[in-house]
């Protein structure tokens, strides 16, 4: 078997969107870098990839275009970042295997999420893109 392949599909794929954005004061989820705000560019790649696709959102944020696609972070995880989300989808969705997508990535493009799917190493317990240099944890 070619180790560098899984057997494992359709992975659930978390789109965090729930951060504070502090820093700019405004909901980066909601930011169009494209023709839609970044949440919804991430959800179509995400729909392209698995069936199993949704937003993480914090308490105090809104979703009225795909309402059913919102994990809400649960509120024993809350104000802890963006492992609220992953924590609060592992809780409601238990799977073994999640693809964890922070909602800031504007270059993002489908092949890059179809590099990591595939070179996934069951043997391992993770996997995140890399530039060579600088490891993208929340990718």
């Amino acid at each position: 078997m070619d180790v560098r392949k899984s057997p494992l599909t359709d992975p659930v794929i978390i789109i965090a969107c729930g951060g504070k954005s502090t820093r700019m004061k405004l909901d980066k989820s909601l930011l169009l870098y494209s023709e839609l705000p970044q949440r919804y560019h991430l959800l179509q790649i995400a729909a392209s990839i698995s069936n199993r696709f949704f937003l993480s959102l914090n308490s105090e944020q809104n979703e009225s275009v795909y309402p059913e696609k919102v994990i809400t972070d649960l509120t024993h995880f809350s104000d802890i970042g963006p492992a609220a989300g992953l924590l609060s989808v592992a809780e409601l969705i238990p799977s073994t295997h999640y693809m964890f997508i922070g909602c800031d990535y504007p270059l993002l493009k489908k092949e890059h999420l179809e590099t990591l799917l595939k070179y996934r190493n069951i043997e391992h317990d993770s996997v995140c893109y890399s530039d060579g240099e600088h490891p993208e944890p929340l990718l």
